[in-house]
Formats: C-alpha cells, sequence, structure tokens
C-alpha cells in the first residue's frame, strides 16, 4: 500500500476525488489504498466503480468521488456532478487525487468550485513500505 497517500488523507478532508483517465476497477493502481479507507465499501461494490461513496474514515465521514475523466471533458467537468453531492457544512477541505492528468488541476477547481479549499496529491507510481 501507498504509505504516502494514507498520510496525507487526514479528518481535515471532506472529501477525496480520484480523477483517472482510465476506468477504475478492483486492479487499478491504488484501489486498495481507496478501499482501505472507505472501510472496504469499493470492494464490496458490485456495480462499475464510478461515482459517490459515502464512508466512514477516522471516525467522520468521508465521501470519495470515483470519476472516470471522459478525453473529450476537462476533469471540471468531469467531476462536477459528484462535487455537487458534497455537503458545504463539514469540512471544505478536498484532495484531489490523479496521476499526472492535467497541469494546475488544483486552480482549475479552485477557480470553478471556489466554495471549496481544494489541495492534490499527484502518484507517479505505487510507493510501497
Amino acid at each position: 500500500m501507498n504509505s504516502e497517500l494514507l498520510k496525507k488523507i487526514d479528518n481535515s478532508y471532506a472529501a477525496v476525488l480520484w480523477i483517472s483517465d482510465k476506468e477504475i476497477t478492483r486492479s487499478s493502481l491504488f484501489f486498495d489504498e481507496f478501499n482501505y479507507l472507505t472501510d472496504g465499501l469499493l470492494e464490496k461494490n458490485n456495480s462499475k466503480l464510478n461515482g459517490f461513496f459515502q464512508a466512514q474514515s477516522f471516525k467522520n465521514s468521508l465521501v470519495v468521488g470515483l470519476i472516470h475523466k471522459q478525453a473529450d471533458l476537462q476533469a471540471t467537468a468531469s467531476a462536477e456532478s459528484i462535487i455537487s453531492l458534497i455537503k458545504e457544512d463539514t469540512a471544505k477541505n478536498i484532495l484531489i487525487f490523479h496521476e499526472n492528468l492535467e497541469k494546475n488541476l488544483k486552480e482549475k477547481f479552485q477557480k470553478k468550485f471556489s466554495k471549496f479549499n481544494f489541495f492534490e496529491y499527484s502518484a507517479t507510481k505505487e510507493i510501497t513500505k
């Protein structure tokens, strides 16, 4: 498991958006980390792995949005429906997780969805410890 990623996600985040240009499956890199964060909810899901997952993490509510970015859409447009489901009365911090998807992604999200504070984590490879 990627311990660096798991250390990054703490109870200050209301949501994590996992944005990928590939369909997210159980064999996707980082699936185990997100499954762990959702207490196995992703693994229990029998349908396609995309959309909105409400989970308990660190004894707090955590939204995990799995977003398959289509080639003809910007990441912000692909994430719009998920972000609309995140309640503003919880923590306002959202972590954007991607694998070098677009440049200036954090700034693009901040500009379009200014009611939240965005942070970015871009992973290039699996780090195991």
